[in-house]
């Protein structure tokens, strides 16, 4: 639910010719610098899964104020790419798909829609409190809140471990918190894309198109080591998606004091 810094990006985007499509998921009325998350690129995206802040049951939905784009997205994602020719029928001029939202997924979405900034606000607000409070923790640092995210539309709470001060490893400290009482807290390490989709990698590897040389510029891989930076948080981090807008005051303070307890035993 943490909103990127969007101005940077898009500064650098801008500055090479690229096109930006903003990932908000996970953060749905989240605000960043007085703008909505999904209104700071060319377009965002949003999901409806069951599991997500504004859930309801599958789907999702693309925001954008780029006329030709939201027609060319309703063209490929609901008229499946087809077009009437007179005479003849229906001709399929793209790889299209039928998308569409079902009646059922539409009427919880909007009833969802009378009641999901409070619900936003009310996370935002356990959030920081719960974050305060595992940063007093030795050893545990919460997920940094960027100043310019002024609402944080959480959909899950997370910490890194500093390694150097615990003797287990990341694996069995998220594991003895979940056994201490935060279902689902764990590891992550599925997040680092390059790891988790294999089959770029085979793409790559067997340069099939787009990794074809040429006319691909180099020969590409995807590993670990294509995102150094983020393989090493996601080494150290834990987080659970049973955050949400339920908590009270008081579960922040259960969760820390799980966290701390665990992170007692465990202290070299």
């Amino acid at each position: 639910g943490l909103i990127c810094d969007m101005d940077s990006i898009n500064e650098v985007a801008a500055r090479h010719g690229l096109v930006v499509y903003e990932d908000a998921c996970q953060a749905v009325f989240g605000r960043y610098k007085g703008r909505y998350a999904g209104t700071l690129a060319v377009a965002g995206g949003f999901s409806f899964d069951a599991e997500k802040t504004m859930g309801s049951d599958v789907g999702g939905c693309i925001l954008t104020d780029d006329d030709a784009l939201a027609e060319r997205a309703r063209f490929i994602g609901h008229s499946r790419a087809g077009e009437m020719v007179e005479h003849f029928g229906r001709i399929h001029t793209a790889n299209g798909f039928a998308h569409r939202m079902t009646q059922s997924t539409a009427a919880i979405s909007l009833a969802q829609l009378e009641i999901i900034k409070p619900q936003v606000e009310q996370r935002d607000r356990m959030i920081r409190l719960l974050s305060a409070l595992l940063d007093e923790i030795p050893g545990i640092t919460a997920l940094p809140i960027p100043q310019e995210t002024e609402v944080y539309s959480c959909w899950m709470a997370g910490f890194t471990i500093d390694p150097d001060q615990f003797r287990c490893d990341v694996e069995a400290f998220g594991a003895q918190v979940a056994a201490g009482g935060i279902p689902g807290a764990s590891p992550m390490r599925y997040y680092l894309l390059p790891v988790a989709l294999p089959f770029l990698n085979d793409a790559a590897t067997r340069q099939r198109f787009p990794y074809s040389q040429p006319p691909a510029s180099r020969t590409y891989r995807y590993d670990a080591e294509s995102c150094p930076n983020a393989h090493e948080i996601l080494e150290r981090f834990i987080r659970w998606s049973s955050f949400c807008e339920k908590y009270e005051p008081r579960h922040c303070e259960q969760a820390a004091a799980i966290v701390r307890r665990v992170a007692e035993e465990n202290r070299r």
